[in-house]
């Protein structure tokens, strides 16, 4: 105790004891100021009395015994108080997720704007995170002489203020909490090393951060100051990196990318973040069915594009190189780039470098370069030769087994009439297509069928809801079930708009059907027409009503009430907007009124436009990370030369062996640096040193200085990235 008391220790107990109070404070304080929460009067009292105790009590020498007890007392406080704490917690976390929801537009639902909240039920709370943030920084300070466990320990009342939030912590908590880092920063190592210079290093820290604060605040003053990203921006970043880890869903349905398998039993409900795709410029005014890949071989439980078929382009594209009319132009620039190119039906030109594969799909190498083509749905195409004819029948008609077979074919009987199965084949596809589309309710959030079940027949008789990929699967396999080749195809579908470019997004991609009839593909359409993917949007769309100007001006509206009774309109008369009489407003009795004699000022003939005001200038991001790493080196560099000084005065300081040992100490931890080990004559002197009540004489003193200059020179000349650990990390730590 009676060394504590000493003037050199007691003045380093009390400079640690500032920098912890400044900065428990400060880290409250903008806990408070930037969630207004009213700040408790206690905190004053109990951050100083409770910093100097466990500092105090670290200093001695069974501190950790001391501290251990400080927080078992602490842990027995929170057992005691439990349930105001919880209440008061409770209370703290709502204003903290209230705030973030004003500015993360999917929470606001959860948090609405009229939410009560008790500001004042925080205080329990506050006082508990106060000693607590306390208790570990006196320990760090004292204890420890570290800085980064004081970081750690006070981002609990700093982090929630810059993390999705739209304000600032006060700017006096926000200094105190910044500086008080920055000066235990640079001088951690004399507080470790040389506690007898903790003031001195204290005091330098305290200036340089003051300089470097205050320069900061003059060149960029806080009313200037913007966040590196707003709301907004973040607010996009989020969905978008949630877009596109949720449309891999789209991937595994076989609805975009080029996968080799549609695999059913793995179908996810879709996602409704879109992801935009590609970009569509045309001439064409309808609606586009993009078709990127087409699967024939069924199992019951997925899908398979074969491509072992060797066809020539007029087998899969029959209206290639005719002069149709009119014709059409189409450019795709692609933003997610995939390995197959997306083309409308009718194509009259092929994309430039187009390979393609089966008949399945065209692959494309560059998958982020704009391709071209040209198409016109009035073509008129030559039907397939024989061998793709025989390749059709016998791979587009295939089924898991009979009884699959024979139970769709009977489902068929039941809704469509036996005499449909004898209906031409368009009339057959439509009748099924249109008996699909009817058969469940749409729905972005579909289940899947059990294990081992025939997709198609759980579809149509125990599904609930399904959305594109249910209802094509299951129509390609009844056409198959009534002897119609049909395959399942996926891809995108899209109307350009008025000026022919339509931006197109992953929530229009969508699954269809193609049969094969008359030696051609012809596309049908099983999907409800309440799929999402027909307007791009996850909400139902509804056209607006044109509203024309004689409407708007008219205060009487006829609304036609059609009725068995009349069919006459109905006259409604909208109120009037107030039915009490004008009253004029009187003018200051201080204002006479204007009379004949008296001369109105003339009105300028130009008015004189209103200066805008100059917008100030603010720090990009990029600015901003210059800036920090420049600031960095100067710390860097700055602690290199405080610590060089520091040892420097401590050599000075030290006489005889005690020299002696400080000059071996070193030189070992450099040659182990350099993976070497100390010379022997080195380690006898040191022997010596320690253990000899008699000095070691000059010339020994000299030989543990060549050595250690030695190493100095060894480890500099040892390569560029050793040196530069030498001068700049070792010169710090």
């Amino acid at each position: 105790m009676t060394r504590l008391l000493s003037p050199r220790n007691l003045l380093r107990l009390l400079t640690e004891w500032a920098l912890g109070c400044v900065g428990v404070l400060g880290a409250i304080l903008c806990l408070t100021t930037t969630f207004h929460v009213p700040t408790p009067g206690a905190i004053y009292v109990l951050v100083p009395v409770l910093m100097l105790l466990v500092c105090t009590l670290a200093t001695l020498r069974r501190g950790d015994i001391f501290c251990s007890v400080v927080g078992c007392l602490l842990l027995v406080v929170m057992l005691v108080f439990q349930k105001p704490l919880r209440h008061s917690a409770v209370n703290l976390w709502n204003i903290l997720a209230w705030n973030y929801a004003q500015g993360y537009e999917r929470l606001k639902d959860y948090y609405p704007p009229d939410m009560e909240l008790h500001y004042g039920g925080t205080t329990a709370i506050l006082l508990f995170l106060a000693a607590l943030e306390t208790f570990f920084t006196g320990l760090s300070l004292s204890r420890w002489r570290r800085t980064w466990p004081v970081a750690l320990t006070l981002s609990l009342g700093i982090l929630p203020c810059f993390i999705l939030t739209n304000t600032l912590p006060g700017l006096v908590p926000l200094l105190m909490v910044v500086g008080s880092i920055l000066v235990q920063v640079l001088s951690q190592n004399p507080r470790r090393r040389e506690p007898r210079d903790t003031g001195r290093a204290v005091l330098w820290g305290a200036v340089v951060s003051a300089l470097l604060i205050g320069g900061l605040l003059l060149a960029f003053p806080r009313e200037t100051y913007e966040p590196p990203i707003t709301w907004r921006q973040l607010t996009e970043k989020l969905e978008n990196w949630q877009a596109k880890l949720d449309n891999r869903g789209n991937e595994a349905a076989g609805l975009t990318g080029n996968p080799d398998d549609v695999v059913l039993r793995e179908l996810r409900s879709l996602p409704n973040h879109p992801m935009e795709v590609m970009q569509i410029r045309t001439d064409y005014r309808g609606r586009l069915y993009l078709r990127g890949s087409a699967y024939d071989s069924y199992d019951g439980r997925k899908w398979t594009r074969t491509e072992s078929g060797s066809w020539d382009l007029a087998a899969a594209y029959p209206a290639l190189g005719s002069a149709a009319s009119p014709s059409y132009f189409m450019k795709i620039t692609p933003i997610t780039g995939e390995s197959l190119y997306y083309t409308t039906y009718e194509l009259l030109t092929l994309p430039e470098g187009a390979e393609l594969v089966g008949d399945a799909y065209l692959k494309n190498s560059d998958t982020d370069e704009t391709y071209s083509f040209t198409f016109s749905p009035d073509a008129s195409s030559v039907p397939a030769e024989d061998a793709y004819r025989r390749y059709v029948e016998s791979a587009c008609l295939e089924l898991p087994d009979a009884e699959t077979k024979q139970a769709l074919r009977a489902w068929c009987a039941e809704h469509l009439g036996e005499g449909s199965l004898q209906l031409p084949v368009p009339n057959r596809a439509e009748l099924i297509s249109d008996a699909v589309s009817r058969a469940v309710e749409y729905s972005r959030n579909a289940s899947v069928p059990p294990a081992g079940a025939d997709f198609a027949l759980w579809f149509l008789n125990d599904a609930e809801t399904g959305y594109c990929v249910h209802f094509a699967t299951t129509a390609a396999a009844l056409l198959r079930a009534v002897d119609i080749p049909s395959r399942y195809v996926s891809g995108f579908i899209c109307s350009p708009g008025s000026d022919g470019f339509v931006k197109v997004t992953t929530l229009q991609a969508h699954a269809w059907v193609e049969y094969f009839y008359e030696g051609r593909w012809h596309r049908l359409e099983p999907t409800p027409g309440t799929a999402t993917e027909f307007s791009g949007s996850t909400t139902p769309w509804v056209r607006p009503q044109p509203v024309s100007e004689e409407t708007e001006a008219t205060e009487t509206v006829e609304i036609t009430e059609i009725t068995e009774a009349t069919e006459e309109p109905i006259e409604v008369t909208l109120p009037e907007e107030s039915t009490e009489p004008f009253v004029k407003p009187t003018r200051p009795t201080d204002v006479p009124e204007p009379s004949e004699e008296t001369t109105l000022p003339a009105e300028p003939t130009q008015p004189k436009a209103p200066s805008r005001p100059k917008k100030p200038w603010h720090m990009p991001l990029w600015g901003w990370i210059l800036l920090g790493i420049a600031g960095l080196i100067g710390l860097i560099l700055l602690r290199r030369q405080l610590v060089s000084r520091a040892r420097d005065r401590k050599l000075q300081r030290l006489q005889g062996n005690e020299q002696a040992l400080w000059i071996y100490r070193r030189y070992r931890k450099l040659r182990r640096r350099l993976g070497e080990a100390p010379e022997p004559e080195a380690q006898r002197l040191a022997k010596k040193a320690c253990f000899s009540q008699h000095d070691l004489d000059p010339e020994e003193m000299a030989y543990l200085r060549q050595c250690l200059d030695r190493s100095v020179s060894d480890l500099r000349a040892a390569g560029f990235w050793k040196g530069l650990y030498y001068r700049f990390v070792l010169a710090i730590i």
